[in-house]
């Protein structure tokens, strides 16, 4: 389960909006977020809104998030073991250990957003939406130590030279490993057909996640 450990999380947000000309908003806002494991976070946006044509619009934003670890991702602490089958009807159950990490730094984000919204012939409202989002320093579950000669498991039935070395997972926990990039675009197409009746469709394509700057 979850250690005894506590955190403490304080955040605040201000806002604000500028109408340039009829045609053009700038909308802006920061956030700052301390959490106790992780230190504080600073996330600003900044979107511009352009209205070229009634009832057609073009926006874009640039804005910059946070994810701090979880409870769990800081605090878990779950002994368990499993099955280690040695020879015909001979198993050793192996101790193992999931375990957090309260050195965790938080996911940190950049998104970048480009989109269209338009009514066509009165009837059709299309909305198109681009997008990139470069998450750092990311959260995995991953092995965290192994069984050796010089380290056997308490279970271990034979001398501790016979233990494999690199074979048998002692342990589990989170870690910051590197950055994903996710790419995408989304589309909708909403349809009113009289007072009672609509209908959407919509398409969505992402490009496969890329993952740098690995540990």
């Amino acid at each position: 389960g979850l250690t005894d450990d506590t955190r403490h999380e304080f955040g605040a947000f201000i806002e604000d909006q500028w109408f340039v000309d009829p045609k053009l908003a700038i909308h802006g806002g920061i956030r700052f977020d301390r959490v106790q494991t992780s230190g504080v976070a600073v996330s600003p946006r900044l979107s511009i809104l352009i209205t070229p044509a009634p009832d057609h619009a073009l926006r874009m934003s640039v804005s910059r998030a946070f994810r701090a670890p979880t409870p769990v991702e800081n605090f878990v602490d779950v002994p368990t073991a499993y099955p280690l089958p040695l020879g015909p009807g001979f198993t050793v159950m192996i101790p193992f250990r999931v375990h957090g990490d309260t050195t965790l730094d938080e996911v940190r984000s950049v998104g970048i957003e480009a989109g269209y919204t338009g009514v066509i012939a009165r009837r059709y409202t299309l909305q198109v939406t681009a997008y990139r989002v470069r998450a750092s320093d990311t959260i995995q579950i991953g092995t965290t130590a192994l069984y050796s000669p010089a380290d056997p498991p308490a279970t271990w039935p034979f001398p501790p030279v016979t233990v494999p070395t690199g074979l048998l997972p002692k342990s589990s926990g989170y870690r910051n490993t590197g950055a994903i990039t996710n790419r995408g675009i989304e589309a909708t197409l909403n349809s009113a057909w009289g007072a009672r009746a609509w209908s959407a469709v919509s398409y969505t394509w992402q490009r496969k996640p890329e993952l740098t700057d690995t540990d």
